[in-house]
């Protein structure tokens, strides 16, 4: 679905994502929000409500798994902070975490990945989109190693990138054996991802 640009509001956006309000700086706010609208204009979804968590699985709704890793890794950083005194940066915190299954808006199709899915996964379209939009590297970063990528590409992750892939695993993991009793290597596997 293309969305006019005159039908953009970035209420759809705070409405989805309502932590979103909490960023410091409006310019990453409203390039957070304008990397939503990019990814869906590109998508064929109608809305970002019905993107799943993986294919084959309607019932798991990416839009809840993104709220989750975002509040998640917002409570991490608070924890970090208060217990450890390290300075976290929140706004890439919030961003990097709202935005870090951003790709795969395009990388999914409904049953399948889409033919962009096939080439690339989700956290470097996601990152390809971030720095599109002007975002700081260090969001962009947080995008790309918040998955197994961080894991393996011997790339140094930030504080915020350790904070935001916690986060997000947390969530994928309990969210998918909650749901579906798989775990999220078998519900990956079942989607041709590994």
């Amino acid at each position: 679905m293309t969305i006019k640009k005159s039908n953009r509001d970035a209420r759809y956006i705070i409405r989805l994502f309502p932590e979103l309000e909490r960023l410091e700086s409006l310019d990453i706010r409203q390039k957070v929000i304008e990397a939503w609208f990019r990814a869906l204009e590109r998508s064929h979804w109608e809305d970002i409500e019905s993107v799943p968590f993986v294919p084959n699985y309607p019932e798991l709704r990416q839009i809840e798994h993104t709220q989750a890793a975002t509040l998640g890794s917002i409570k991490l950083a608070e924890v970090i902070r208060e217990i450890h005194g390290i300075k976290v940066n929140m706004d890439f915190v919030i961003a990097g975490a709202n935005l870090h299954d951003i790709g795969k808006l395009i990388e999914y199709g409904k049953t399948e990945k889409t033919y962009v899915g096939q080439l690339l996964r989700h956290p470097f379209i996601g990152a390809h989109l971030a720095l599109e939009v002007g975002l700081p590297p260090e969001i962009a970063h947080i995008i790309a190693a918040h998955s197994v990528e961080g894991e393996t590409s011997g790339w140094r992750r930030s504080i915020e990138a350790i904070i935001v892939h916690a986060g997000d695993f947390c969530s994928a993991r309990t969210f998918a054996l909650a749901k579906t009793g798989k775990t999220t290597a078998q519900l990956l596997q079942e989607a041709g991802e590994r």
